[in-house]
């Protein structure tokens, strides 16, 4: 039977990439594990279990999401066993915190990719505020959702392309590591290593964008320097401030702070 994840209704999956659900969540120190053959998006249900006091780093994964998005509602590509689809609850200390937790996510994804690869030489990049690029190409997306006092981080990581390849109107942006580095990657390495550096990242979490994290990401940040648009604001991208929002030098000297919005690029430098 195919799980959906309705509220009342339990997961369909006990075990998760080989083992019991028990074994990763002793590992991993987390309270909860819960998985699924297919839910409509992971970010659903672990809205359903925060808004029901599930514990703060429960985390739910899915082989398949047939309602899968990203930021804005937009569709996000999550085919059966081709990528990592995975939300975990969250409890940020406060709004500040709460408001770093894309960035925060994003970075750690990196790190945990980077510590993991099976060669070395893969080098990410950031994409303001919450996606991961290799090599010309997005191969994830980080969603932050509040919920009460709880926001629900969700991330999705394309492990290997879609059969038959990803849709057409996605084609030239959209990349999976195994397409990319024509390399195996082992789903629950990947997902151990992001939740040990996320929860160092974020747990208690910095009030601020600075220091070392904000280090990573300038060094990893793809759109500096670059021509972009952020709804009616344009200009040239030139970091992240300390309170998370992107800065943009624009044509009549001023600087814009964006907090939120879809980038886009005017140049494909």
């Amino acid at each position: 039977m195919t799980g959906r994840g309705g509220a009342g209704e339990l997961p369909d999956r006990t075990h998760w990439s080989g083992e019991p659900l028990a074994v990763w969540e002793a590992l991993w120190g987390i309270p909860a594990l819960e998985a699924w053959s297919t839910l409509p998006s992971t970010n659903d249900r672990a809205r359903h279990l925060a808004r029901s006091g599930g514990a703060p780093w429960s985390v739910v994964v899915a082989d398949h999401q047939t309602a899968g998005r990203g930021r804005a509602g937009a569709r996000w590509v999550s085919e059966p066993a081709v990528g990592l689809w995975v939300s975990v609850v969250i409890v940020p200390r406060s709004p500040a915190h709460a408001g770093l937790l894309p960035l925060l996510a994003g970075t750690a994804l990196v790190r945990a990719v980077e510590a993991v690869g099976p060669h070395p030489g893969v080098r990410l990049g950031l994409k303001w505020p919450n996606d991961v690029w290799l090599d010309g190409r997005k191969v994830a997306g980080i969603l932050c959702e509040a919920v009460g006092d709880r926001v629900v981080v969700g991330m999705g990581l394309n492990l290997r392309d879609p059969a038959g390849g990803f849709p057409p109107d996605l084609t030239a942006r959209a990349g999976s590591l195994e397409g990319l580095t024509e390399r195996p990657w082992s789903p629950a390495a990947v997902l151990g290593r992001w939740l040990k550096e996320f929860r160092e990242l974020s747990d208690p979490g910095p009030m601020r964008f600075e220091g070392r994290v904000a280090d990573f990401w300038s060094e990893r940040d793809i759109l500096h320097g670059r021509r972009v648009r952020v709804g009616a604001l344009e200009g040239v991208a030139v970091g992240v401030r300390a309170d998370g929002a992107l800065t943009l030098a624009r044509d009549d000297g001023s600087v814009a702070e964006v907090r939120a919005g879809h980038v886009e690029w005017l140049d494909e430098s």
